[in-house]
């Protein structure tokens, strides 16, 4: 825009050369006219004492004498040309207010010279008219040759101003336009020697009015190029904001389009949540129903047992007052059974310790819950700045949602087996349950026949005992208590047998009883854990609905506040347009009002003055437009340099794993675009006052991207002792499992390695 500046400013100087020209031939003007008058009284005052042939002579003398000033005028003119080549366009202006008058009368006088009837008149008259003539006669050229070097420099000029857009301002043209205005005003002097009729005067009349006429429409022309180049700039601002209004609507339906996916998406997440938490539920109920059946069978087995050890202690007390040869072998039972307590106390005591590090594991859990938390409120901070999302970025979101959806699918694959898994191994759990149960309802079976058995050998010994008291003694009943020995002895040994079966029966009942306990104590605590997680995601992502919601609203604000000053643009280019039609109509009469020969001098002058008062006008609205255009040109490069820098800062920042924060930059470039279009209607200070604003933005969300890098890093750390320790975690479960417990620890590996890939995958995409 500074070729526009430029123009302009060597218009004003080209306008202000025009008027101290005008100034000067007006002057030369006055000067020439009152020698004029001088001359004619000095000729009229010596007319009466001559005779008519001396009238002859005088009349011949004064024309020459005329024609003579009439050089003079003419050679003044040409040198006020050759100085002063710009000023067509107010002398030619000024001329037609002192011309019109001046032509009128020499006419009327022409008129009653020519119908004058008698030649022979006195003397008196004769000299009077003569000059009066010659006056007339050189007026006349005058006009027509200010007229001539008038129309030339204008017609000279006319171009210039229509070739404003090609930079063909020279003053070369001009000043060859000079040089063909003194050629052709010595061609005019030449034949005004030779034609001085009057008939020549009309034609000269008449070419000064065409000149006039031409001038007008040259300048209606000229106005009416200024208009069409206005209407054409008008135009192009409403493309231009038609254009813009487009970009917005495209961009908010990308916009509302990629807030419904990433809705639909939460949404969908929310479902298989809640269905897997459905699922869980009923998983944990049947557990429950299934925890409280082996909880009455063990209370059954116990009652059962507390049962068969009375009854043995019962039996043991009976057979020790009559067989102590079996205190021994009973002596070596009791050893063994306290070696199993011992080693039952040795597991019992491994289980706890186990215990505890189960318990280390949830609580290395429940940090890793609260680190997915914290990186979930971190995401939720960005999905509000990410709601307005660029083509390119959204292509490379669109890469990483796919790739992340494959690595969440093999994850549930791989969850779906381990899923599997353990359903097999609840089968064979629930088998080794039937198996207990069978083997217990056999030790009852057995239990039952040892106690039919003790009480027949009861019976037996009651018998004998009677029979030793009725003192009967042969040798048949000899023979008969040998043999009832033999027997006795046979079922004790039976009996230990039996009771060896059944103290390895309860340990490994006892056994598989804690085996039980422990998964069902892991099973709670993961549930547990899992139910906590879940109700946290669930309150995180309702969290990110309502940051959603409000940042939709704030949008919505915008949308209404840029509709409203669309609006008032609107509105104050309908204003402009509705001024503009004035203008030409206005114009329009003026034009009318100038075709009318009626007019008066004060008219005239009047038109010139609004015509004058316009041009200055439209000068100092050129000027305004200039300067405001340049510092609005500035202000555009300034702000488009502080957006590159922001937008290079935040590119080195994104290969830190910050793509995300790209948004803000494209909403900052919707804004500097919103300030461009409304700074071509407002004023310097509003545009301050929004560039204060946006460097103020710029700088808080420098201090944000600064501030979410610091916790980025404090999260990396956190993230490498994190794997440190899941790296010891699993090296004391690898080393755990290679001791008989590979089965228990399974479930833990698979969900700490669940949560670390779910951290790492928060994390890539904050």
């Amino acid at each position: 825009m500074s070729w526009l500046s430029e123009i302009t400013s060597k218009a004003e100087i080209f306008l202000n050369k025009i008027d101290q020209s005008a100034a000067i031939t007006l002057n030369n003007e006055s000067l020439t006219h009152e020698k004029n008058e001088s001359y004619n009284k000095y000729n009229i005052k010596d007319s009466p004492q001559l005779s008519p042939i001396n009238n002859t002579f005088s009349e011949n003398d004064g024309k020459r004498t005329n024609l003579n000033m009439l050089n003079l005028s003419v050679d003044d003119k040409i040198h006020t040309a050759n100085k002063l080549h710009n000023d067509a366009i107010s002398q030619s202006n000024l001329m037609r207010s002192t011309s019109t008058p001046s032509l009128i009368k020499q006419d009327e006088m022409l008129f009653q010279f020519l119908n004058s009837s008698q030649p022979s008149e006195k003397s008196h008259r004769k000299s009077h008219s003569g000059p009066k003539v010659s006056h007339n006669s050189a007026t006349l050229r005058k006009s027509s040759l200010t007229d001539t070097i008038s129309s030339e420099v204008i017609q000279s000029y006319v171009p210039l101003k229509s070739n404003l857009d090609n930079k063909l301002l020279d003053s070369v043209k001009v000043s060859t336009g000079t040089e063909k205005t003194i050629k052709e005003v010595n061609v005019m002097h030449a034949t005004e020697k030779n034609n001085s009729s009057g008939a020549y005067q009309n034609k000269e009349l008449l070419t000064n009015l065409e000149l006039e006429n031409k001038l007008l429409k040259n300048e209606l022309s000229v106005l009416n190029e200024e208009l069409a180049l206005n209407l054409q700039r008008l135009q192009k601002q409403k493309d231009e904001t038609e254009m813009y209004q487009k970009r917005y609507e495209n961009r908010r339906n990308q916009q509302n389009e990629d807030y419904e996916r990433i809705r639909k998406d939460f949404e969908a997440r929310e479902a298989d949540m809640q269905e897997a938490l459905k699922a869980k539920d009923s998983q944990l109920a049947v557990l429950r129903v299934r925890i409280q059946e082996v909880d009455l069978e063990l209370k059954d087995k116990i009652q059962t047992l507390a049962l068969v050890e009375s009854q043995n202690e019962k039996l043991l007390k009976d057979h020790k007052d009559a067989y102590g040869f079996h205190g021994d072998a009973l002596q070596k039972l009791q050893l063994k059974l306290e070696e199993t307590e011992q080693e039952f106390h040795k597991t019992q005591h491994e289980c706890n310790k186990l215990k505890m590090e189960a318990d280390h594991l949830c609580k290395i859990q429940k940090l890793v819950i609260l680190l997915l938390v914290m990186f979930t409120v971190g995401r939720v901070v960005i999905v509000g700045k990410v709601v307005i999302v660029g083509r390119e970025e959204l292509i490379n979101m669109q890469a990483k949602f796919q790739n992340e959806q494959i690595q969440s699918t093999e994850i549930i694959k791989q969850l779906q087996a381990k899923q599997n898994d353990e359903k097999v191994k609840l089968l064979e759990y629930e088998l080794k349950v039937k198996h207990s149960e069978e083997t217990a309802c056999q030790a009852q079976n057995e239990f039952a026949e040892y106690k039919e058995k003790a009480a027949r050998i009861l019976q037996a010994k009651e018998k004998l005992i009677n029979s030793l008291k009725q003192g009967v003694s042969s040798s048949d009943s000899q023979l008969m208590l040998f043999s009832e020995l033999e027997s006795l002895k046979q079922e004790r040994d039976l009996l230990s047998d039996e009771i060896k079966k059944n103290t390895y029966t309860i340990e490994q009942l006892r056994s598989e009883y804690h085996d039980l306990e422990m998964v069902h104590n892991e099973g709670r605590e993961e549930t547990n854990d899992r139910i906590e997680s879940l109700q946290m995601s669930l309150q995180e992502e309702i969290q990110k609905r309502n940051n959603a919601e409000d940042d939709m609203k704030r949008y919505m604000q915008e949308l209404h506040f840029v509709r409203d000053e669309l609006h008032k643009t609107k509105i104050s280019n309908v204003s402009l347009i509705q001024q503009y039609d004035a203008e030409i109509n206005r114009l329009q009469q003026q034009l009318v009002a100038k075709r009318s020969v009626s007019s008066s001098e004060e008219e005239l002058e009047n038109r010139l003055r609004t015509l004058t008062e316009n041009l200055i006008h439209k000068q100092t609205t050129i000027e305004a437009l200039g300067t405001e255009k340049n510092s609005l040109v500035l202000q555009l490069e300034r702000l488009e340099k502080q957006y590159a820098d922001v937008q290079n800062s935040l590119v080195k920042r994104s290969k830190a794993n910050q793509q995300n924060d790209f948004d803000d930059l494209e909403a900052v470039d919707l804004h500097f675009q919103l300030v461009a279009k409304r700074s071509v209607s407002s004023s310097e200070e509003e545009l301050e006052n929004r560039l204060r604003t946006l460097t103020e933005n710029l700088i808080h969300k420098q201090t944000t991207i600064e501030a979410l890098g610091t916790e980025k890093n404090s999260l990396v750390l956190q993230l490498e002792r994190l794997e440190k320790q899941y790296a010891d975690v699993q090296n004391s479960l690898v080393k755990r499992s290679k001791a008989n417990q590979q089965n228990d620890f399974d479930d833990l590996e698979a969900g700490i390695f669940f949560l670390w890939r779910n951290m790492k995958f928060l994390f890539y995409t904050k």
